[in-house]
């Protein structure tokens, strides 16, 4: 026999995946992704828990952003290569590590990093900071939907169904 089981946290997690959808098509954004995944990360098992993660994705994202600018400028100031880029990769991983450990936010770091590599490597120059600036926006989407979700239900199971 399985059991089948939607928890409050499933539900939970799949209205807010449901909502970033909605609001980023309300505001006009052609994808909600960012602004989804944020939600589903964010989204713990409890509302403090939950506004604890969206904390550190926050501050990740934001440290990803920074470092990945200034990354930006040193790979337009000099002919871009496979040297500058290896340069930017070592100095900017550095730089995000640091940056988290010293602001006590280490559950930050791969946030930061996943950030900082997709805006240096996987972004194209013209479209890097309008990137980040809209990066930075859907996860904070994401995150308050989540935290809102998490504070104004309850956190217990709803339905279970037994299968054979």
């Amino acid at each position: 026999m399985h059991h089948f089981k939607i928890g409050l946290r499933t539900l939970k997690t799949a209205i807010s995946v449901a909502l970033c959808v909605i609001i980023c098509w309300l505001v006009k954004r052609d994808n909600p992704v960012l602004a989804c995944l944020a939600a589903v990360y964010c989204l713990r098992t409890d509302p403090t828990s939950s506004l604890h993660f969206s904390k550190h994705r926050l501050f990740g994202t934001f440290v990803g952003v920074i470092v990945s600018m200034l990354s930006i400028v040193i790979q337009q100031i000099f002919i871009r290569s496979v040297f500058v880029d290896a340069f930017v990769a070592f100095s900017g991983a550095i730089l995000v590590i640091v940056i988290c450990n010293l602001a006590k936010h280490p559950e930050g770091i791969i946030t930061a990093m996943s950030t900082f590599l997709i805006i240096c490597f996987n972004t194209p120059y013209t479209e890097s900071i309008g990137y980040a600036m809209f990066r930075l926006l859907d996860v904070t989407m994401g995150a308050t939907v989540a935290v809102v979700i998490d504070w104004l239900l309850p956190s217990k199971k709803v339905y279970t169904s037994h299968t054979k």
